[in-house]
């Protein structure tokens, strides 16, 4: 490792890289968990109305539950340690379990239920966890190295192998009819990239605010309280209106476009820029955008699906999410260590080009995130088609 490469690594926190390299079981293992919640309120809610304020309920719950948990974690990274934001998850993970025992009914199916895909199960958690590790691992080691170079590898090859697996089995994990929709396609692809905005946003805005404007890990958590506002007045208000008036492609067109709005925003952030007038309006239009996403891709995702598929829909929906932040952080904090290294080559190492350096890595991130909106913006608009309006009349 280069000098300028370590210095890079250690700017923007050992933590850190620690915490990616974790990254691919973990988001497996979020993968696995967070779907069932919006495979229920797919098969709960069927009329498209009350689906969409269900999903736009989701949505505000998930993303404010985001959003208060970086003040949460600010306060025990602050008063206690960091491994307590870790920690602390089992406490709400057994709040959960306790919460569905006694709130969701038992089914009521008679028929055989399906045997469960190990195999497919199995091959892409390992795909997915090779997949991010080797990305985590070039901040480090580089793209050049056999660490880099076999996991990304062998986790794309584990992935094809996944996909002849689900191909062949009678039972699929992911039946391939699911993901062959074009509409689909686009709504998974959406949520997917459109998170990676998101989780970008919570990482270097997080060190932006610790790192160079000296914020306390509690009040650099407060500093993110306008999201969960913005998200509940987005999702529950807001969304569904605009859902049910301009339709789904529209808003998985616009929302991605907003959210790049909001990343070029904060690219202009300075040494001492104000929060009110920079990080605030980026934050609101950044929710405004993510709102409309998270409100429309789970109903493009469960139209026209079979109701057997219904649950695999509004899997993908939540699973893209998850493995797009996942991946999305391994790739840009790749492209901010890079930054890092190549300022610091130029510059030199002083304290003060220090600062620049990492101020210089989170601007490279929103730059490279918001052109990656811009193009999926583009991809949405070819791929996603409306569905047709009540009572309209297909033309001969």
């Amino acid at each position: 490792m280069t000098r300028e490469r370590a210095a890079g690594v250690a700017l923007l926190g050992t933590e850190r890289e620690e915490i990616l390299e974790d990254a691919g079981p973990k988001v497996c293992t979020v993968a696995c968990g967070a779907p069932a919640a919006l495979s229920l309120l797919a098969a709960l809610f069927t009329a498209p109305k009350e689906r969409a304020k269900a999903f736009g309920v989701f949505g505000a719950v998930a993303g404010g539950g985001a959003a208060i948990g970086l003040v949460l974690g600010g306060l025990l990274t602050e008063y206690t340690s960091w491994r307590w934001t870790l920690f602390i998850n089992l406490f709400f993970a057994a709040a959960a379990v306790i919460g569905a025992l006694l709130t969701i009914p038992p089914s009521t199916r008679r028929e055989p239920r399906p045997t469960i895909d190990v195999w497919g199960a199995v091959l892409v958690s390992v795909g997915l966890a090779g997949l991010v590790y080797g990305l985590s691992s070039t901040a480090s080691t580089g793209w050049t190295s056999p660490v880099t170079l076999g996991c990304m590898a062998g986790g794309i090859l584990v992935l094809v192998a996944f996909v002849i697996v689900e191909s062949r089995t009678r039972q699929p994990l992911l039946p391939l009819r699911v993901v062959l929709d074009r509409s689909r396609e686009g709504a998974f692809l959406t949520t997917g990239i459109v998170s990676l905005a998101l989780f970008s946003v919570f990482l270097f805005l997080t060190y932006y605010l610790h790192a160079l404007r000296g914020y306390t890990p509690l009040l650099t958590g407060v500093a993110f309280l306008p999201l969960p506002i913005s998200i509940a007045v987005t999702s529950i208000v807001i969304a569904p209106r605009s859902l049910a008036r301009l339709g789904p492609k529209v808003l998985l067109v616009a929302g991605p476009l907003l959210a790049a709005a909001a990343l070029l925003i904060l690219s202009t952030m300075s040494l001492d820029s104000n929060y009110w007038f920079t990080v605030v309006p980026a934050l609101i239009v950044l929710v405004v955008g993510m709102g409309h996403v998270f409100s429309a891709s789970p109903n493009v995702a469960t139209s026209n699906l079979d109701p057997g598929d219904l649950g695999v829909g509004s899997a993908m929906v939540s699973t893209t999410q998850q493995v797009g932040g996942a991946i999305g952080t391994a790739l840009l904090s790749v492209i901010a260590t890079s930054t890092v290294s190549s300022y610091l080559a130029e510059h030199g190492t002083g304290a003060t080009a220090q600062r620049l350096a990492q101020l210089a890595s989170y601007q490279a991130a929103y730059l490279s995130a918001a052109g990656i909106l811009i193009v999926l913006s583009v991809t949405t608009s070819i791929l996603i088609q409306n569905p047709p309006r009540p009572g309209a009349t297909a033309k001969p």
